[in-house]
């Protein structure tokens, strides 16, 4: 007579092992779902929203309430990141063209969030000075455009623009000081 042990290994494991390749199956379809969601979502309202007179109209408005307070690029730091929000297709169109790709909220303030699809090697690289010179003249111009108080940018951009002198004032090194200052103050207190 088999132990419950062989049991197990003849009749159930067989079975277990198909529902977990099911399940498999719709993570995966699941994950390609929200994908595609998230792509088309971004392809529609870059579609609408994605013009400089719509986002001088923005401007008009935020001169009057000071509700957007900087705009903001940020770009993928891997390649997962990138597959996750942008079609293959769209990639050369926006690697050294920022486009719209959502609003973000900080302290009751709101920053209009634009992205590209050049990584840290491409900022890096001698022969994409022009490029980034580009970006940083875009982003100024949308700041213009949306009446906004500032620009900033995620990662390492401000400090390879700051280095490479396309701009001459980082608002994440002012942040930086502050947020040290803070900590230090904090620490003090403790003591």
């Amino acid at each position: 007579m088999l132990n419950k042990t062989a049991v197990f290994r003849q009749v159930l494991r067989p079975a277990l092992s198909y529902k977990r390749a099911d399940a498999q199956k719709y993570q995966r379809f699941s994950r390609s779902l929200r994908r595609h969601c998230r792509c088309l979502i971004l392809e529609i309202v870059n579609l609408i929203f994605n013009h400089d007179w719509l986002f001088a109209l923005f401007g008009k408005l935020n001169q009057k309430w000071r509700l957007i307070e900087s705009v903001f690029l940020a770009y993928p730091a891997t390649e997962e990141y990138w597959k996750a929000y942008v079609y293959s297709y769209r990639l050369p169109k926006v690697k050294w063209e920022p486009w719209l790709a959502g609003l973000l909220r900080q302290n009751g303030k709101f920053a209009v969030m634009f992205v590209i699809s050049a990584s840290n090697g491409q900022f890096r690289d001698p022969a994409n000075e022009k490029s980034l010179r580009h970006v940083a003249q875009r982003m100024e111009y949308l700041r213009q455009l949306f009446a906004a108080q500032r620009k900033t940018f995620a990662g390492i951009l401000p400090g390879v623009l700051f280095g490479k002198r396309i701009i001459r004032e980082t608002h994440e090194a002012e942040v930086t000081v502050k947020v040290v200052e803070q900590a230090i103050e904090k620490v003090k207190s403790l003591f």
